[in-house]
């Protein structure tokens, strides 16, 4: 596609971004495979944990980032990726302000939902939207 530049980093650490540079990130259904070795990756528990605070760190004033996870009731489903309560998420992101929480469930979106309407066993796609 014309203009468009891709980069190759190491999500936990974002190393080829200066700090307050990023206008826009996204991360949609990845951060919850982060660390987990299922593709390669080495394994570290803490691997979402560590890019999520470096996602804040890499986002200028002002700057949006977008993310969708699993969520649920906390846990690692073997072989297969994270589920985070919406509450861990928004609690990670303590250097931005929540925009928007909102759900993908029974193939609709539940807009503007509470943070804890999905902290059962199932698991649902969160949509979050953060602010610098």
């Amino acid at each position: 596609m014309e203009n468009l530049n891709t980069i190759v980093d190491d999500a936990t650490l974002l190393k080829q971004f200066e700090d307050d540079s990023i206008q826009s990130l996204s991360a949609l259904c990845s951060p919850e495979h982060f660390g987990l070795g299922r593709f390669g990756d080495p394994i570290d528990p803490e691997a979402c944990f560590k890019f999520f605070s470096k996602a804040q760190d890499k986002l200028r004033q002002g700057g949006r980032l977008y993310i969708a996870v699993p969520v649920g009731r906390d846990r690692v489903e073997f072989n297969a990726h994270r589920i985070f309560y919406a509450q861990t998420i928004v609690s990670s992101f303590d250097k931005l302000r929540l925009v928007e929480y909102s759900v993908i469930a029974d193939r609709t979106i539940d807009y503007n939902a509470d943070l804890h309407k999905y902290d059962g066993n199932g698991f649902f796609t969160g949509l979050f939207c953060f602010e610098k």
